[in-house]
């Protein structure tokens, strides 16, 4: 037999929720006002409170509100079953918890931290900061200082300030007092600002440095160059590639890279580098620096990439009137106003028919280097040179010992025998690297020659041995802390 739903509720509902909704609205919106004024409060324990408060105030609501689940039928009990309840309204309460870091114990040691900042580039603003549980209001001195050592130049440059990042300046060096700003919770904070303009700022890397009394701490920063701005950005420009030289007759080119978009033109200008002129008639087709036409000649410019595009010229040296001797090529772009200069040399083919070997000028080197001599001989490739060093000669009594191998002037009889490799225009060249921590040798002066077959002497010159390299002496950096720099 069927059993009639309990009267007052709908047709099908078993069981359900009874509330008054008036009062329960009225109840939420007071503990809503209650619990924003209690969301600020800080303690833990306080909060923890108004959790076990806010569970009672809930059930409280419920049930001030009228809200009861009624009985099981006899129906439900017998299919042992509970009665549907209907679900409970949303409640969103406008309250956040959270349990905050324990905070540090009063006896923790002192500290000063400085937060990453990053690289940079010379004339950016910087802003430092960190932490420290320095007291709010103390003073602490920061310092800023290039960690690449270098040594007190008064003449480096540039120096511009009195307080400079810049060891190098022998100045006092830059340092600023900071004061410590309130925190929480023991922890406090600190800020500097720096315009990296001024202070003599350059790529490098960068050390700041807090220090308080026995209290410091130091982090590492770093100064970029600058990049440039893309090649389409930038202001017209026309640049040649390095020319060898070359000899007479032969066809050189000529060629470079510019910003210049493809298909424009650049001009192209040739002529002697050596102006002593006199008068004379104008003459088409050469490369005479007097009276020439310079052989001016326009070339397109061609497509590169990433904005850079390439130019280029041949020129046959066989005509043109060329000799053996130094020329300049102008490049430009008259529209733009914009010209560039570069040299070269055209050499003489060798046709002499007596041997010779020059001896290239050979600088003063430290004792223990290692020394290259070298030169140009009309050799053929593959001959064979000697080559001698000793002092320079003098008097001398009979000797004693085993000198071999010595660059002594009486008795040694250091020598070296090198093969001619090929050059240019029947130019070809000769090389010995000697190493002059060896072989007797002394801080003084000393002679080279160079001979031939059947011991026929091509040419000789004089070099200096001086003191010990620079490079082999050490600096002892004194220690000190950085603020007393």
């Amino acid at each position: 037999m069927a059993v009639d739903p309990p009267r007052g509720r709908p047709a099908g509902v078993a069981g359900g929720i009874k509330c008054n909704k008036k009062y329960f609205k009225k109840y939420l919106s007071d503990i809503t006002s209650f619990l924003s004024g209690f969301s600020d409060r800080g303690t833990f324990m306080n909060r923890f409170s108004g959790m076990v408060i806010i569970v009672l105030i809930l059930a409280g609501a419920l049930l001030a509100a009228g809200c009861s689940a009624p009985p099981a039928t006899v129906s439900q009990m017998k299919n042992n079953s509970m009665p549907a309840m209907l679900p409970l309204p949303t409640v969103t309460i406008p309250f956040s918890f959270q349990i905050p870091a324990p905070c540090p114990p009063e006896n923790a040691s002192l500290f000063i931290n400085v937060s990453p900042v990053g690289d940079h580039y010379p004339g950016d603003t910087i802003i430092f900061s960190g932490t420290t549980n320095l007291p709010a209001g103390e003073n602490f001195t920061l310092a800023i200082f290039s960690a690449s050592f270098l040594p007190c130049q008064k003449t480096i440059y540039p120096c511009r300030n009195p307080d400079t990042v810049n060891p190098g300046c022998c100045m006092g060096g830059f340092n600023r007092t900071v004061a410590v700003i309130p925190g929480g919770c023991g922890i406090n904070t600190w800020s500097f600002t720096i315009n990296t303009s001024e202070f003599d700022f350059r790529p490098d890397l960068y050390i700041v440095y807090m220090e308080s009394g026995n209290t410091s701490g130091d982090g590492l920063f770093t100064m970029l160059e600058k990049p440039l701005p893309p090649p389409a950005l930038r202001a017209p420009w026309i640049v040649m590639d390095r020319i060898p030289a070359a000899c007479l007759g032969n066809i050189i080119t000529l060629r470079g890279t510019t910003n210049l978009p493809a298909g424009e033109n650049v001009t192209t200008r040739i002529f002697g580098s050596w102006f002593n002129c006199t008068k004379c008639l104008p003459e088409n087709d050469s490369v005479d620096e007097c009276c020439g036409d310079q052989i001016p000649l326009d070339v397109p410019v061609l497509p590169g990439s990433d904005g850079i595009n390439t130019w280029s010229r041949e020129v046959n040296t066989s005509y043109y009137s060329f000799s053996a001797r130094d020329y300049t090529i102008d490049v430009g772009n008259p529209s733009h106003a914009l010209w560039n200069s570069t040299g070269f040399t055209i050499l003489n083919i060798s046709e002499s028919a007596t041997p010779w070997t020059v001896i290239d000028p050979i600088p003063d080197h430290y004792l223990g280097d290692i020394a290259t001599f070298r030169g140009t001989t009309n050799l053929a490739p593959g001959e064979l040179i000697t080559i001698r060093i000793s002092e320079p000669t003098v008097m001398c009594a009979k000797c004693r010992g085993d000198f071999a191998d010595s660059v002594k002037g009486c008795c040694g009889s250091f020598n070296r025998t090198v093969a001619v490799r090929e050059g240019e225009c029947g130019n070809n060249l000769w090389s010995l690297d000697v190493n002059t921590s060896q072989h007797d040798f002394q801080e003084e002066q000393y002679w080279i020659g160079t001979y031939g077959e059947n011991d026929s002497m091509f040419g000789s010159d004089f070099f200096n041995i001086t003191g010990i390299s620079d490079s082999n002496l050490t600096s002892t950096i004194p220690e000190e802390s950085p603020l007393e720099r």
